[in-house]
């Protein structure tokens, strides 16, 4: 008898598996042969941490993820700055240059395992624990020696097939603080995050959406959340003085003016009473918003997330950094997710509702090329 081809697996709503269309973590296409300790390479099989490793124990650690392509470590300088500040409030000291130590670490690896070849796309993760430390307090002593460990893996970009239907999501039960002094913080303590995977997975969903306590709008386990919508102008007259609705130093749409005078997820522009300012309107019946959760909602401020209020401004959107409800994804032409390693990936279905037409947008698929186009330049 011939073998019979066994059916893709299904969730418990008849879904396709998740596993077997898509997903928004890169795939893995092979395991990495070493790994980066503390400054030295080691066989990535080799046992590095011991039982009283305060990352195990408690998931006492921070961590960054970070995209290198044919060799090219992708935007170091802001993952290092972002994993001394996640360091720094967990107090875990961190000796030295970061951002020298992670190149040097990365080098070492690419080499070690053959990872630079034309179109070759590499996903960094850097580790870091507080260290060994005997007992078993909460309170950490003050004097500790953390360990950092850094490897690397070989990835396949996105099958087409997600491309072209888009991320199916589902709204997640639980609700982020973003009152939380960590809810900004990139730490390895991650089972909020992995209860809402499997919450996604059990709905036949690719991944899971983020809500804040008072309902808004926040991100996914390992993304920011980008919505394109259209609005009338008689909608966004300018900003006022006081306003906090969240528009970034938007120009008319066209303007070949100075695009921004700062980093536009700096925290400080929330700070003061005026977010930002559209000059003017030019005379259309329509705007087009790039519109993404502000930091207020307790979202890190992904390095993607900057790039891509940095290119809407450029190709002509109207970037809005602001207090967005499910109604308002509902509401949106197009929806997507970024992040460093995967890029911009299109969602299509949220909780079984289409956004959109239901398939991902032109706006979407623009992004997703320039951003491409970046990584790999």
């Amino acid at each position: 008898m011939s073998e019979r081809t066994p059916e893709p697996a299904r969730s418990a709503s008849g879904h396709p598996a998740p596993a077997d269309l898509a997903s928004t973590d890169p795939t893995p296409a092979g395991p990495p042969l070493h790994v980066w300790v503390d400054g030295l390479l080691v066989p990535a099989a080799t046992p590095i941490l011991t039982a009283t490793d305060r990352g195990f124990q408690v998931g006492d650690g921070v961590f960054e993820t970070i995209r290198v392509c044919e060799g090219r470590i992708l935007e170091l300088s802001l993952h290092a700055a972002r994993l001394a500040a996640s360091a720094s409030a967990l107090e875990i000291p961190l000796e030295g240059d970061v951002e020298a130590t992670i190149r040097v670490a990365i080098a070492e690896l690419l080499a070690a395992d053959d990872l630079v070849a034309p179109g070759l796309e590499v996903s960094v993760r850097v580790t870091v624990s507080r260290g060994g430390v005997e007992g078993r307090n909460l309170l950490p002593p003050a004097r500790v020696r953390p360990t950092m460990v850094v490897q690397a893996w070989r990835v396949a970009p996105p099958p087409t097939e997600l491309l072209e239907r888009g991320l199916h999501l589902a709204i997640s039960g639980v609700r982020r603080d973003a009152r939380s002094p960590l809810a900004t913080v990139k730490t390895t303590s991650r089972a909020e995050f992995v209860y809402a995977r499997l919450e996604a997975r059990r709905a036949g969903a690719d991944d899971a959406l983020f809500l804040t306590t008072d309902g808004h709008l926040a991100e996914a386990t390992s993304a920011s959340l980008f919505l394109v919508r259209s609005v009338p102008t008689a909608a966004r007259p300018g900003l006022r003085a006081g306003s906090r609705e969240g528009v970034v130093r938007a120009p008319a749409v066209g303007s070949a003016g100075p695009l921004v005078d700062g980093p536009l997820a700096d925290e400080s522009l929330l700070d003061g009473p005026l977010v930002g300012t559209i000059v003017e309107r030019p005379p259309v019946g329509t705007i087009v918003e790039l519109a993404t959760p502000s930091l207020e909602c307790g979202i890190l401020a992904g390095t993607t997330r900057e790039w891509l209020l940095a290119w809407g401004l450029e190709v002509g959107l109207v970037p809005v950094q602001a207090l967005l409800w499910p109604d308002d994804l509902f509401a949106a032409d197009e929806a997507f997710l970024a992040s460093s390693v995967a890029g911009v990936l299109p969602v299509t279905v949220v909780d079984g509702r289409p956004i959109g037409d239901g398939r991902p947008g032109p706006w979407t698929r623009r992004a997703r090329e320039a951003r491409e186009a970046f990584a790999c330049r």
